[in-house]
């Protein structure tokens, strides 16, 4: 995981990650925190902590075992929902 380093060093003074936590493509709790996984309800429970901490808007991304980025519409269809 390579981020900007500006943004990776306000990462680091709100959440006390450390450096140690990019090793070997970002360690456990920094995948956990960046991430939400599950079913719908529990990914839709991880982005309404979001926005109950202050958030105003919040990215959705659907992770997939293609190693290439790729848009998965059924998925977003699924959250899209909640949401309205």
């Amino acid at each position: 995981m390579r981020l900007v380093p500006s943004r990776w060093r306000m990462i680091r003074e709100v959440t006390g990650f450390d450096d140690s936590d990019l090793a070997d493509g970002g360690s456990d709790r920094l995948v956990d925190a960046r991430t939400a996984r599950g079913d719908v309800d529990a990914v839709v429970a991880r982005i309404e902590q979001q926005f109950a901490a202050g958030a105003d808007h919040v990215r959705i991304s659907v992770a997939t075992t293609d190693p290439h980025p790729v848009v998965d519409p059924p998925a977003l269809r699924e959250l899209a929902p909640a949401f309205r």
